[in-house]
């Protein structure tokens, strides 16, 4: 996209009764990345107009949108920083500066390659009493990876590594299951191509696909149409990522490395009112489908040490096919 569609996208996707204060970020992104361009060619404002957008679709408040907008407004300009940061806080307040501010602490806590990302993920996170930076640095990232292929080859390993061990987690930590995924899958993509291609492959095989989860999805809320109060479902198809290190799991335990012994590649979770609707839901889904036993788990009646409860485990429905899916049943407190 352009930098005027990039700019109308955001203006479309962000709080419409502060489309005026947008409009001044815009301009002030533009200002500060003028003559700037990105390895692909492309203006630096674009990376910046990307980020905001995807906060935006995020549902973020216009803050948070101008805290992405602005992210690197500071350490990338090559006026005053200073005056930079009084004219900022001029415009657009002093907890907009503060996001950018704290986004450039982010950068400089994952800057070392020789500290163990699990302490850098702690510290982050010990350290964000607000987590929209947080936020903001995911959405940064994700464009990143999104066109990592024009970084140096002497530096995509360093970052492919930041990707995989600190900021797929961060997602993950904060529930963004899309995110997370996207993250995990480019930066194994072009880490690891061939392995890549070959579990690709895997579960096209398989049939592991968007559109047999579709028929599943179906299914199952047709065999719940007459439960009260309607539940909630959502779905996902395994990450290529996340299949691959579950079938490096197997190899390191030198079992035999089959993709049919993940049980999860296709997930359900239903979510309902009460405990009780959770075991309606699997005594339900019980008469037309065959629970693997032995891999169930009941946390419900057993909450985990953790206090994670949850109807969970493998279930065949041969009503659809013969692939073995995976459910969790929970209420919107367990959830």
């Amino acid at each position: 996209m352009t930098t005027k569609q990039l700019q109308d996208k955001l203006i479309e996707t962000s709080p419409q009764s502060f489309s005026s204060t947008i409009t001044k970020g815009i301009d002030f992104a533009k200002e500060c990345h003028k003559d700037q361009y990105r390895l692909s060619g492309e203006p630096f404002v674009n990376h910046a107009l990307r980020t905001a957008i995807t906060l935006a679709e995020m549902g973020m408040e216009t803050n948070t949108i101008l805290g992405g907008l602005l992210h690197n407004t500071i350490s990338h300009c090559e006026g005053n920083s200073e005056e930079i940061k009084e004219e900022m806080i001029d415009t657009f307040g002093d907890d907009v500066l503060n996001l950018v501010n704290l986004c450039n602490g982010i950068n400089k806590a994952t800057a070392s390659t020789q500290t163990d990302y699990e302490i850098i993920i702690k510290f982050i996170l010990n350290n964000a009493e607000d987590l929209r930076p947080v936020l903001i640095k995911l959405a940064d990232t994700l464009d990143n990876v999104r066109t990592i292929e024009y970084m140096p080859s002497e530096r995509i390993g360093s970052k492919i590594q930041k990707v995989l061990h600190i900021y797929a987690p961060l997602a993950e930590y904060l529930n963004l299951d899309r995110i997370k995924k996207e993250l995990e899958e480019r930066a194994f993509e072009i880490y690891k191509p061939q392995e890549y291609e070959m579990i690709k492959e895997k579960m096209f095989l398989s049939n592991i696909t968007q559109s047999k989860k579709q028929a599943y999805l179906e299914y199952i809320k047709q065999l719940l149409s007459d439960v009260s109060p309607k539940p909630t479902i959502h779905s996902r198809v395994k990450g290529i990522y996340s299949t691959y290190n579950k079938l490096h799991k197997q190899l390191k335990e030198g079992g035999n490395v089959d993709i049919s012994r993940i049980k999860d590649l296709l997930a359900f979770r239903i979510i309902t009112n009460t405990p009780d609707n959770c075991f309606n839901i699997l005594e339900r889904m019980m008469d037309k489908g065959d629970i693997i036993t032995e891999e169930f788990d009941d946390y419900i009646t057993h909450p985990k040490p953790n206090g994670y409860k949850a109807l969970q485990g493998p279930l065949l429905l041969p009503e659809v096919s013969d692939t073995i899916i995976e459910v969790q049943i929970v209420t919107e407190d367990m959830h």
